[in-house]
């Protein structure tokens, strides 16, 4: 009888059938879990898109009101940019409904096939800045050996080490 009001209680809110009630069918990945539960990943999607806009309005709000110095005991204002301007982007790690390991490959290929740049797959694979994720690159780049032409070219003309 419980089992009943847990299944319509998933109902009524959104989720999938099975996300409160106990089923045993042993350890899912990440695929399976999307698959499996494609209702409530639409309502967390829905949430999310509400959330990430109330979050950007009151950024915007926070700056605005920054931007007024009679809000302040000096008169001064604590910002002086154009909200406009600004550029916000809110990232929601999506847990268990995204397979990292499967995503990181699927990466991985698009790099290898040219379709996305090594910089792009580092910053939202190591969560690296702009700027750490260049100086990774161009580390890399240090360390690979010289295979340009000419490389293996013996020297021209007093540039050898004979003695």
């Amino acid at each position: 009888m419980f089992d009943y009001f847990l299944r319509e209680f998933e109902q009524q809110i959104g989720f999938s059938s099975g996300t409160f009630s106990y089923d045993d069918q042993g350890v899912k990945t990440a695929t399976e879990v999307v698959s499996e539960n494609s209702t409530t990943y639409q309502t967390r999607s829905s949430y999310l898109t509400q959330v990430e806009l109330f979050l950007n309005q009151l950024v915007n709000v926070i700056l605005e009101v920054a931007s007024v110095g009679q809000f302040f005991s000096d008169g001064k204002p604590r910002w002086t940019g154009n909200v406009e301007d600004v550029e916000l982007s809110v990232h929601f790690d999506d847990g268990v409904f995204i397979d990292k390991d499967k995503q990181r490959a699927d990466e991985m290929q698009l790099v290898a096939a040219g379709i996305m740049p090594k910089l792009e797959y580092l910053k939202r694979n190591f969560g690296l800045s702009e700027e750490d994720a260049q100086k990774w690159l161009a580390q890399v780049n240090n360390e690979q050996p010289d295979f340009s032409q000419g490389a293996f070219q013996e020297p021209i003309d007093g540039d050898s080490n004979e003695v």
